[in-house]
């Protein structure tokens, strides 16, 4: 689909933080077989074989969501995933929530780029203390302003008729081709489940 690779990264920089700090964990928590003895400041730690393994089947799994996830936002229009998550059965004000914070976080975003370009301007981030001052109050900004938005969309919305929910058209019909490929993936993670299961046993 010809995403740029700083685009991935960029979207992945958050998953891989926390996946990082997981595998860390689990590697030093969970097992008793050592695998790799490491000294830091002094401190000796215990590199066990069970929580590296754990470690990683967890930051697979982590890291194979987001990348569903950047794929699927990747190549599917908006309105078609709210209207997935309709077809699944999600409640409307779950799927009403989703909508807003589509249509909202591309106006946060752009007020938070404008803060950062004029914290630069004023030699906000050039240093350590002053770029974490800077960036603490950049983020208590944001949250002031999606709670300062989120009022005046609640007001324009109620002036409008809100009355608890949004008036949702019908579901447009499962193509032949889409239900063909459902099944395709159903058999297939069937077939994979089966595999996996008898390979346990």
């Amino acid at each position: 689909i010809r995403l740029p690779l700083k685009l991935i990264l960029a979207r992945l920089a958050a998953p891989l933080g926390i996946v990082v700090v997981l595998v860390a964990l689990q590697s030093i928590l969970v097992g008793s077989t050592p695998l790799v003895s490491i000294s830091v400041f002094g401190w000796h730690v215990n590199v066990m074989r069970e929580g590296a393994w754990r470690g990683l089947l967890i930051a697979s799994r982590v890291l194979g969501g987001v990348s569903v996830m950047i794929l699927m936002s990747s190549i599917t229009p908006a309105h078609q995933i709210f209207h997935t998550l309709r077809w699944l059965g999600i409640p409307k004000g779950w799927v009403e929530v989703a909508i807003l914070m589509y249509r909202y976080i591309f106006i946060l975003l752009d007020r938070a780029a404008e803060g950062m370009v004029a914290q630069r301007v004023r030699l906000g981030y050039s240093g350590l203390r002053r770029s974490l001052l800077s960036f603490g109050t950049l983020a208590g900004s944001v949250i002031a302003l999606s709670i300062d938005q989120a009022a005046r969309t609640h007001e324009a919305m109620t002036v409008r008729g809100y009355k608890g929910h949004m008036p949702f058209g019908s579901l447009p019909a499962m193509s032949t081709k889409d239900s063909c490929i459902m099944g395709i993936v159903l058999v297939i993670l069937i077939f994979s489940y089966i595999v996996v299961e008898w390979g346990a046993i």
